[in-house]
């Protein structure tokens, strides 16, 4: 597939399967999880994520960034976890050369981060390969942030965040 090597798809696909993993674990002990519904196929076979689908309730908090919506830079929408633990995860690929988990959380004073709008707190981790400088991984949260802040005030917040 467009010159990548097996390596590169295998540790993609082991990566967000291992994220997948854990927010479907973490949201069955809590209650249950729904995956989020992919705009195509594509994401889905990358990362050998399969069917995934999610909690209506995350998307709008987005701002409108749907699976398959260009961020920033080249990065892609490719899956928006539900509610679980108390936060919800937008996972973001780079034409199959980098990927960034971003969280999302209720603003809290008591934890600071990185980037935040009136209402919520963004992380991000599972930078893979692990190669871009942070400036521009906050320009890509940032962009995130701005479409969540527009909607904040129109948007209910998710239950559980």
């Amino acid at each position: 597939m467009r010159g990548r090597s097996p390596t590169t798809w295998v540790f993609l696909g082991v990566t967000f399967g291992a994220i997948a993993f854990l927010a479907l674990r973490s949201g069955h002990e809590s209650g249950g999880v729904t995956p989020v519904a992919s705009a195509s196929a594509e994401p889905a076979a990358l990362f050998a994520l399969g069917d995934l689908r999610a909690d209506p309730a995350t998307l709008p908090v987005l701002g409108g960034l749907v699976m398959g919506s260009e961020v920033r830079d080249g990065f892609r929408v490719v899956g928006v976890t539900a509610v679980s633990n108390g936060r919800f995860g937008c996972l973001l690929d780079r034409r199959g050369e980098v990927a960034i988990a971003v969280w999302i959380e209720r603003k809290r004073a008591e934890k600071p981060a990185p980037v935040q709008s009136s209402k919520y707190s963004l992380f991000w981790g599972d930078v893979h390969p692990g190669a871009l400088p942070e400036p521009q991984i906050l320009d890509v949260i940032k962009v995130i942030r701005d479409r969540i802040q527009a909607s904040e005030s129109t948007v209910p917040m998710p239950a559980g965040l």
